[in-house]
Formats: structure tokens, C-alpha cells, sequence
């Protein structure tokens, strides 16, 4: 009696438990469904069945110069570690008695340019300019700006100034140590632009004669650093490829505190970035200019001709040179 009651209760426990246990564990398709997302999880980092390794990326900067704790000169006293900059006179629109603006490009491979490329004397390191362009964008010292114009107008997020860099990705086979023939892995090898492949400088600058203190000065507005392209072979220059524009006198503090080679060997110790640019101490060839250019066009848009683009740049230095010393003329 009593196992006749209890039997039907058993029965109905173990069918509920049946039933919920089905619910919980997926059929033979969910199952063979779930087999087959996670092969081509798998698949997706093989190749033919052989893996694929992401290798350390090329290229890139190295960090600045590291603090030394010891002085390195033989000088007394303790050199200041943070260098203020001059500020600029105050100069006034209605004092302006000509303003014009010109487009320099500075080649560092030039003898004149070297220091643009000194590296410092810390071999971990690298204070070349470009470096220290990037470094200050990194570190939000100054703003990049897009290179689409040399209006400062549209700012580039982080995301967007690294995506400037990369020189894509290659997928290179590494062969097995013992069996030459066999293909151990594929390796990914991706690549960006180093200090070494930005070789060129754009510069904006105004010069304009401040009447008030009647005399020619020079203010530079903007730096852009180019990329160039080259041909098929590697070695012809088809031009150049602006990267982003920074605002120069928000960098001017940042380029103070980095040294460069002075090659006069002036002072009790090398000169700063800075100075170097104040002092226009570099070599450069003039691209664009607001003389008589009513359309905006670029030397290389007027003059196809490049002896030409170069002897008509010199033409428009020697035009500014020329109005200061004229005014002066009796």
C-alpha cells in the first residue's frame, strides 16, 4: 500500500527532473553549432594550419632624455632645470606697415639643418625634433591640429594622431630551426614611422614692420612636419605629404628645454631648440608667399620648372629684405 503511493511520486520527480535537466543542456545541433563557432575561433589565428604570431612592431620613437642626478658640466652652481622663454614684444595691428606671410620648407638632411637630427647623449633615448614634436602632442603639452589646412582648425584626437604613423602590416613566414623547409609560424609584422622617416618641415611665418620700433620682425605661426613618398625604387622623391600642424608658440616652452648641436659652439653650453628656431639657424626654401599671389597658389603650382620654384623663392626673401632697407634709402 504504502509503495503504491510512493511509486507515481518517484515517476513524476524523475520526469520533472528530465524535463529540466534537457532545458539546461543544448540538443545535438546547439551542440555541434557551439563545435563549430569555436573551430573558426581557432581557425581565425591559423593559417593552412599553421599558427599566426603577432611579432613586435618596427619603428616607432623612443622616449626623450631621462633626468641626469649628477651635473654633467664642469660649471659652479646649479643650472636651472625648467628655462623660460622671452616673450615676445607686444605687436600691434595698427602698427603693422606691411605684414606678409610665407610657406618655408626645411630639409634635415642638409648640412645646415643637422642639429634638427641631433639625437643627445643619451643612446636610450632620442631629442630629435620630431621627437619632441610627438612626445609633446603625446603628452597634451601642445595640440595637433588636422593637416587638410594651416588654419588650426580642426583638432586630432589621440586616436587619430597615432593612426598617422602606421605604415601597415605584413605577414612574413618564419621557417622551423631544424627542418629549413617547414614553415614554423607566420608572423604579423606591423610598422611605423621613426624620427629617421620624417626627414622635411613645413613652417608658416608672417613677417611684418612694426612701425612703432621700425624695424622688420619675424614671427613664426605654425610647424608641420612631411611625409615623404617616394617612387617604386625607394629613392625618387615624388613629394611630400603633410602629417598635422602644431601652433608654434605653444610648443616654444617645450622647445626650450631640449638642447641641439650648436655648431657655432657659442655659450657655456649648447643651444636649445628654441633658440635654434628664433635665431633661424637652418636652412630652408620658400614654397609659398602672399606677394602678389591673389589665388593663393604655391610655387609649385605657378612654376613647374623646380630651378624656378627655387630662384623665385629667393626673389621673395630678397623682396622683404629690400622694403626695410628701402624705407631707410634717401
Amino acid at each position: 500500500m504504502r509503495i503504491s503511493r510512493i511509486l507515481p511520486l518517484l515517476l513524476v520527480i524523475l520526469f520533472f527532473t528530465f524535463v529540466s535537466t534537457n532545458a539546461q543542456q543544448p540538443g545535438k545541433k546547439g551542440r555541434k553549432k557551439k563545435e563549430k563557432e569555436n573551430q573558426k575561433d581557432l581557425i581565425s589565428y591559423y593559417y593552412g594550419g599553421i599558427p599566426i604570431v603577432h611579432l613586435p612592431d618596427e619603428g616607432g620613437f623612443k622616449p626623450l632624455k631621462r633626468i641626469s642626478l649628477r651635473p654633467n658640466d664642469p660649471f659652479s652652481g646649479t643650472a636651472d632645470p625648467k628655462r623660460a622663454i622671452l616673450n615676445y614684444d607686444d605687436l600691434r595691428r595698427d602698427d603693422a606697415l606691411y605684414n606678409e606671410r610665407i610657406w618655408r620648407e626645411i630639409d634635415t638632411r642638409e648640412k645646415l639643418n643637422q642639429s634638427f637630427r641631433y639625437v643627445g647623449e643619451d643612446p636610450e633615448a632620442d631629442q630629435q625634433f620630431i621627437s619632441i614634436l610627438v612626445d609633446a602632442v603625446r603628452k597634451g603639452q601642445v595640440t595637433a591640429f588636422s593637416a587638410d589646412n594651416d588654419l588650426f582648425t580642426t583638432v586630432l584626437d589621440s586616436l587619430q594622431f597615432e593612426t598617422l604613423f602606421k605604415m601597415g602590416c605584413d605577414t612574413v613566414p618564419v621557417y622551423s630551426i631544424t627542418d629549413p623547409t617547414k614553415i614554423e609560424y607566420f608572423g604579423i609584422m606591423c610598422k611605423s614611422m621613426g624620427p629617421d622617416d620624417i626627414v622635411k618641415f613645413r613652417i608658416k611665418e608672417n613677417w611684418v614692420f612694426d612701425r612703432s620700433i621700425c624695424r622688420m620682425v619675424s614671427r613664426i605661426i605654425g610647424i608641420c612636419p612631411l611625409k615623404t613618398i617616394y617612387n617604386i625604387d625607394g629613392v625618387t622623391e615624388r613629394g611630400v605629404v603633410p602629417l598635422f600642424w602644431v601652433y608654434y608658440p605653444d610648443l616654444r616652452p617645450v622647445l626650450a628645454q631640449y638642447d641641439v648641436y650648436n655648431y657655432k659652439n657659442m655659450g657655456q653650453s649648447r643651444m636649445t631648440s628654441e633658440e635654434l628656431m628664433e635665431n633661424r639657424m637652418f636652412s630652408s626654401r620658400v614654397t609659398k608667399s602672399t606677394l602678389d599671389n591673389p589665388r593663393n597658389l604655391t610655387l609649385a603650382q605657378l612654376y613647374k620648372d623646380k630651378i624656378t620654384q627655387l630662384s623665385e623663392g629667393e626673389k621673395i626673401l630678397q623682396k622683404l629684405m629690400n622694403y626695410e632697407e628701402d624705407l631707410w634709402s634717401h
